[in-house]
């Protein structure tokens, strides 16, 4: 399996759409290193230590977690960013241009925000060496075995909680 891990600042990207899929994207957040992350199992949004104004309490929490996504080249996106945040969106892109977005289907994500989980709750060791972000793979013999057990604790907590939200 391999997972995403990645600390973010502000809210409003990832999303819930008009038909109840979670895009991640819509403002280009993330952009270059979100690109081919489809490639992986899973994602998961951290808080960051110093979010942005107004997002505090996204701090140290597990913000969304975000199962088996699929790449989606053909929904325009703004090149603002949400509520003047501070995502890093590329200006010279013309408004509404089209870019690479990752999708969840209904079922596949949990999106929390401030209502998240402190991190260290769940996944102590990841909390304490979290960097901005990280790729977990099963299948990498050096990978990191702590931290890539928590994340997968995280990913079956994700999972009991959107059955409860069933």
């Amino acid at each position: 399996m391999r997972i995403w891990i990645y600390k973010r600042t502000h809210i409003d990207d990832p999303e819930i759409d008009e038909n109840g899929k979670l895009v991640f994207g819509k403002y280009d957040c993330m952009g270059e290193q979100r690109r081919n992350k489809a490639k992986c199992d899973a994602i998961i949004g951290i808080g960051a230590k110093y979010p942005d104004e107004g997002c505090e309490g996204i701090k140290d929490k597990i913000t969304w977690v975000g199962l088996d996504p699929k790449s989606d080249d053909t929904r325009s996106v703004s090149n603002r960013c949400g509520a003047g945040l501070g995502c890093q969106s590329d200006d010279t892109r013309p408004e509404d241009s089209q870019t690479e977005k990752l999708i969840f289907d209904k079922g596949k994500f949990l999106l929390r925000n401030e209502d998240g989980v402190a991190l260290a709750e769940l996944a102590p060791n990841l909390a304490a060496n979290a960097p901005r972000q990280k790729i977990l793979d099963s299948e990498d013999a050096n990978v990191d075995k702590t931290l890539l057990d928590e994340a997968l604790k995280i990913i079956e907590w994700a999972k009991s909680e959107i059955q409860k939200n069933r």
